[in-house]
């Protein structure tokens, strides 16, 4: 058998979160996320570490990410898109060449302390963009501002008659 040869390079950094994003939109996961980090404006920082196993013979195929960010206290403005400003935001997120999930990430929105968990379920054979979001909030202040709530949360029905709330 042959053995092939691989380069395998770790940094970690301290930066902006906006410069992380930046990065983003040059890597597959600007697709998985659907070009999100191009209608994101950020502030705040984070601490990135990031693993890259490149194989000589096929880098373009064959390159294995890992990667976690911790966001430091951040607000993410998202411009063309219905989602309300995010602020303190904290938690870390981890990802490969092709797929994201959070841990342990909490943020203001809405004027509500929120949870949030994001997953993907990318496989070899199924590289649809299938990411779940799960929001968590003791006091969900919704009515907030109407028009986003339509967005973040679809019609919720309460009660026999299945009034939409």
């Amino acid at each position: 058998t042959s053995s092939k040869a691989y380069l395998i390079a770790q940094a970690q950094s301290f930066a902006s979160t906006h410069n992380f994003l930046k990065y983003l939109e040059h890597t597959p996961l600007n697709k998985i996320l659907d070009n999100l980090p191009t209608n994101v404006t950020a502030t705040g920082n984070g601490k990135l570490k990031l693993q890259l196993i490149v194989p000589f013979d096929s880098v373009e195929h064959n390159t294995k990410v890992t990667g976690d960010y911790q966001f430091i206290n951040n607000k993410l403005i998202f411009t063309n898109l219905p989602v309300p400003t995010i602020s303190n935001l904290n938690g870390n997120l981890h990802f490969t060449q092709n797929s994201i999930d959070t841990q342990n990430t909490n943020f203001n929105a809405l004027d509500s302390n929120l949870k949030l968990k994001i997953t993907t379920n990318l496989t070899p054979t199924n590289t649809t963009n299938n990411i779940n979001f799960h929001l968590h909030s003791d006091k969900l202040n919704y009515f907030t501002d109407s028009d986003l709530a339509i967005f973040i949360i679809p019609d919720i029905r309460i009660g026999s008659n299945e009034e939409a709330i």
